[in-house]
């Protein structure tokens, strides 16, 4: 992960990320990570490193987006006869 702001970059390793998939810009400074093998969403901050696991009662998380203005997310997965679209409100 690379902060933008400073130029620097740091390595992030945790269980908690398991095959990461998408990644995308959240508010904050926050990036989400979609991790398939945990079924969840995972937060991080560039400068403090802070990861957040967020269940978001999906299996097999593939694809993550938020909107422009930052108040919603959108999931959505690829497992055999259980897909879904999650849509989120993000309260911060």
């Amino acid at each position: 992960m690379c902060d933008t702001t400073s130029g620097e970059g740091r390595v992030i390793k945790s269980d908690k990320i398991r095959d990461a998939r998408t990644i995308c810009a959240g508010p904050n400074g926050s990036t989400f990570v979609c991790s398939v093998f945990t079924n969840s969403i995972v937060q991080l901050y560039a400068q403090e490193g802070v990861m957040v696991s967020h269940d978001i009662g999906m299996l097999n998380p593939r694809a993550v987006s938020v909107s422009e203005d930052d108040t919603r997310m959108v999931v959505s997965n690829s497992f055999k006869g259980q897909a879904k679209l999650k849509l989120f409100r993000l309260e911060y």
